[in-house]
């Protein structure tokens, strides 16, 4: 347990660790090219995943117990992830092993295992201390997030039906193949989360406003436009940053703390 907590003490370690998962991360990228012969990525995956399942093994040693091991949310990532690469491994031992079987490739069991593989890039998380925090704000932040999504599709959902309602139009108005963005709730849900993010809201305003021949349909239109914008882009949004940010605060703060020396005491 003490020459555990030595290695892992060191900062050497923790360099090399982070090498091997960018260079991992690299080979990733490699396997998505059509190179030929990828035998010798196959084989210097299989000794990275040896790397970390004995970096997996002095982390286990340093722990007191197997309680104290998994309380870390970290340890059991890893974990997870070491399972799902080994799968992988295993699952492309038994394809070469069958000869390349065509019928065995194209199962959703191989191309599982395969996508497994991808998960490896989590280790970047906790490799950078910046962003276990960000992580774990956003992890904190799912409580009060929710609350702002169900507030979301609250005004979403009025906004929705008040709109099918208005500027619902006959199928003449729109070519094959296309939609009205107000044909239903469900259409009129996309095309609001569609302005939300500000894709050609504004063409919504003046297609409407090309069909309709009335001065007070025209104000009715751009005020809906403009006040959802100001509701979902403005108000909406900044709740969610804001959610965001006082957790992250929160959470700097008691690193802080805890980082913080503590004063002696005569």
């Amino acid at each position: 347990m003490r020459f555990a907590k030595r290695i892992l003490a060191t900062k050497a370690f923790d360099r090399v660790v982070l090498i091997i998962i960018l260079f991992n991360a690299f080979l990733l990228g490699i396997e998505t090219y059509n190179i030929g012969n990828e035998k010798w990525i196959d084989y210097i995956q299989v000794g990275i995943l040896v790397i970390f399942a004995i970096e997996l093994l002095i982390r286990w040693q340093e722990a007191p117990n197997m309680n104290t091991f998994f309380a870390s949310g970290w340890n059991t990532l890893d974990m997870i992830i070491m399972v799902a690469c080994i799968l992988t491994a295993g699952g492309s031992y038994i394809h070469t092993s069958l000869g390349g079987n065509t019928h065995l490739e194209n199962t959703d069991i191989i191309s599982t295992l395969h996508i497994l593989r991808t998960f490896r890039l989590l280790r970047l998380i906790e490799a950078f201390p910046e962003l276990k925090l960000i992580t774990s704000v956003l992890l904190r932040s799912v409580r009060s997030v929710s609350y702002i999504g169900v507030l979301f599709l609250i005004f979403a959902y009025l906004y929705a039906v008040v709109g099918v309602a208005l500027f619902k139009l006959p199928p003449k108005h729109f070519p094959p193949g296309q939609p009205d963005p107000y044909g239903n709730i469900l259409e009129a849900l996309f095309t609001l989360f569609r302005a939300m993010t500000g894709d050609n809201w504004t063409d919504l305003r003046y297609n409407l406003l090309s069909v309709n021949a009335s001065r007070t349909m025209d104000v009715v239109v751009t005020i809906y436009h403009a006040s959802w914008m100001v509701v979902s882009a403005f108000l909406l949004l900044n709740l969610l940053v804001g959610a965001v940010l006082n957790n992250f605060d929160e959470l700097k703060n008691r690193d802080m703390k805890r980082k913080r020396p503590r004063a002696k005491t005569a």
